[in-house]
């Protein structure tokens, strides 16, 4: 198929523009047939190359998709323990098994440490250079929660109050999400400042900051939670990949942790209720 595919290439097109690839008789001279072996080479190669793009692409995503299998996963092992042990070690005169086994905080922690791992293995930056945290605030609270993979960053009174951090401008603002590839634009814009760690890795990094409150629907939020993740010497993605990078950041990798995080925390907004 190939090599007649190739045929009718050289005798439509090329026998009218490269003299010499075909003689008076309708054949291929010495050129014309080392031309045309050289094609049929690279049009195999091509294909080659195809399939094996194809089949890498196809590897990648089952890749992802294992590491985030196995960091949802570890959480709902991380419940479902806590649950056996409580089944195994109850007493008669226990009367609330739910607030034993419930047990959100923990769950959120979880879920925290394995979207930072889940991270580290896909986009291949080690653990200790992605800082993951979760700030939120229940119904009526006049102080914010702070759950992070790295304490160490930046303080929560630094990153809730100071004018110039992304979790800031994203409760005090409309918009869901911030997301740089760039720390340095975030800077420009006036949604970011580098902090010691940043300096200590020549302030190359990207961001997200999303927003996942709870509202009633007429405007009285339940809840108020924003994730932040933070990398550091390396970027999440590049700014030339940064349309499609972001796609799989948000949708692929992190929202399915986004979507546990958030039952965890109405789960500890439904405790909170019961223990007033």
């Amino acid at each position: 198929m190939i090599s007649g595919l190739v045929q009718t290439f050289w005798f439509s097109f090329f026998q009218q523009v490269i003299p010499g690839v075909i003689d008076s008789n309708g054949k291929y001279t010495l050129v014309g047939l080392i031309s045309t072996i050289v094609v049929v080479v690279l049009s195999i190669t091509v294909a080659i190359l195809k399939v094996y793009y194809d089949e890498k692409v196809y590897k990648d995503d089952i890749s992802i998709l294992e590491s985030i299998y196995k960091g949802i996963n570890e959480s709902f092992s991380l419940k479902a323990s806590d649950i056996y042990e409580h089944i195994r070690n109850y007493s008669l005169d226990d009367i609330n098994h739910l607030k034993e086994v419930v047990t959100p905080e923990k769950q959120i922690n979880s879920l925290i440490n394995e979207l930072t791992k889940a991270l580290s293995g896909i986009v291949g930056i080690d653990e200790g250079y992605i800082n993951t945290c979760l700030f939120y605030r229940l119904d009526k609270e006049t102080f914010w929660h702070q759950d992070c993979f790295d304490h160490n960053v930046e303080s929560l009174d630094e990153l809730l109050n100071r004018p110039n951090s992304p979790v800031y401008y994203i409760i005090h603002n409309e918009e869901d999400l911030i997301f740089y590839s760039e720390k340095s634009e975030a800077v420009l814009d006036g949604k970011y400042k580098f902090n010691l760690k940043d300096d200590l890795n020549d302030r190359i990094g990207s961001f997200v900051c999303k927003k996942i409150s709870l509202n009633l629907g007429n405007g009285k939020k339940l809840i108020e939670s924003v994730i932040f993740i933070s990398s550091y010497g390396e970027q999440l993605c590049t700014k030339k990949d940064e349309v499609n990078s972001k796609r799989i950041l948000l949708e692929t990798i992190i929202q399915p942790f986004v979507e546990r995080i958030q039952m965890e925390i109405s789960l500890l907004y439904l405790k909170n209720l019961d223990n007033k």
